[in-house]
This record gives C-alpha cells, sequence and structure tokens, in this order.
C-alpha cells in the first residue's frame, strides 16, 4: 500500500507555496504525488528539493506553455522504480515498479483542456496509453469532462 495525492497547485512559482506543499507532502508521508498546473516551463533540481525535501526522489515533467499548465509527478525512489516514461500534450505517464519489484504498473497525470476539439484530442492520447499498456493503470489530475443535459420540450 502508498500514499498518494492529486494536487491543482494553480502555480508553485511562489516560495511561500512550496512550503507549505512541502509542510503538507511531509505531514501526510506521500509515496507519489501529482501536481497539476505548475505553471513552469523549466524544472530544476533545486525546484524538486524545495518541494520533496532532501528524501529519495524521483520525478518527471510536462513542462508548461508559458504560464499555462504543466504537470510534476514525484516519487519516492525508495518505494518506486521508473522503467520509463511518456509526455504527451495533456498528460504525462510514468511506469513505476515497486520497490520490491513485485508489480509494475502505469501512472498518468494529466491536465485537462478547456476546449473542445483539445478535450477530444486528450481523450485519444489516454486511449493511446490504455491501448499500449495492459496492465495496472492509475489516472491522477484533472479531466475537464463536462455533460451537458438537455430538456426535452
Amino acid at each position: 500500500m502508498f500514499r498518494f495525492i492529486s494536487w491543482n497547485v494553480r502555480g508553485i512559482n511562489d516560495r511561500d507555496k512550496r512550503a507549505l506543499l512541502k509542510n503538507f507532502l511531509r505531514n501526510w508521508n506521500c509515496d507519489l504525488i501529482c501536481i497539476q498546473e505548475t505553471k513552469l516551463e523549466e524544472v530544476e533540481l533545486a525546484d524538486i528539493r524545495s518541494i520533496w525535501g532532501n528524501q529519495p526522489v524521483g520525478f518527471a515533467v510536462l513542462k508548461a506553455i508559458g504560464t499555462a499548465g504543466g504537470i510534476l509527478v514525484l516519487w519516492n525512489k525508495n518505494s518506486f522504480h521508473l522503467i520509463s516514461s511518456y509526455c504527451g500534450e495533456f498528460s504525462i505517464t510514468c511506469f513505476l515498479q515497486m520497490g520490491d519489484g513485485s508489480t509494475t504498473w502505469a501512472f498518468t497525470g494529466v491536465y485537462g483542456p478547456h476546449v473542445r476539439v483539445d478535450k477530444l484530442t486528450m481523450w485519444d492520447e489516454l486511449q493511446r496509453i490504455r491501448d499500449d499498456w495492459s496492465g495496472p493503470w492509475c489516472i491522477g489530475g484533472i479531466l475537464m469532462k463536462f455533460c451537458i443535459l438537455k430538456k426535452e420540450a
């Protein structure tokens, strides 16, 4: 069993917000976290340390475009080993093996678009991942799926 959090932080450029996030993660003792809407075009190891601390950490990044989007997936290297990762337009997928080697699984972090045509692209992207991966799969993030109900006259 492991602890997992998916969180839309609406930007982590602010030092105080990073400190808040770091304290939260320390208190929850998370093994994996998916952070959406980082708004970071570049991610340095110093950025990771300001969030995760000095514990063994692995990470994968889908960079923001300007100040929009961005996904950061962090994991405890004692809990998981990265096999490979894949960045799409709206998601990042990490293929992880449990620290004891027992199970390999996929985690996909998503930050879904607001525009309908982009939503269709996102769903196609997720379908391709599912088609290529037959093992256990977990999705975290924001999918932006809305249904519109019509009232019959």
